[in-house]
C-alpha cells in the first residue's frame, strides 16, 4: 500500500489520460479507505475546484501521485 489513509493526493499523468477520470482532472483528493482485493483498491474522497463540490472515487495506485506543498519563498 502506497497511499495511507488521509494522504493528499492528485491524479498522475497516466490518470489524466484516461478518459474514466476526465471529471477528477483539476482537482484533489483525500485517501479514506484501500480494500486489497479490489480491482480499484483506493477510495478517495475527491474535490473540485469549480464548482466546488465534492465525490467519493475509486482508483488504482498509478493514477494517483502524492501531492506535495508549495515552497514559500
Amino acid at each position: 500500500m502506497k497511499y495511507e489513509k488521509g494522504s493528499l493526493v492528485k491524479l498522475s499523468a497516466q490518470g489524466k489520460k484516461l478518459k474514466q477520470n476526465g471529471a477528477q482532472v483539476g482537482g484533489f483528493g483525500i485517501v479514506t479507505d484501500y480494500i486489497q482485493w479490489a480491482v480499484y483498491p483506493y477510495r478517495v474522497q475527491w474535490f473540485y475546484k469549480k464548482p466546488r463540490s465534492y465525490s467519493t472515487f475509486s482508483a488504482k495506485e498509478y493514477e494517483l501521485r502524492r501531492m506535495r506543498a508549495k515552497k514559500s519563498k
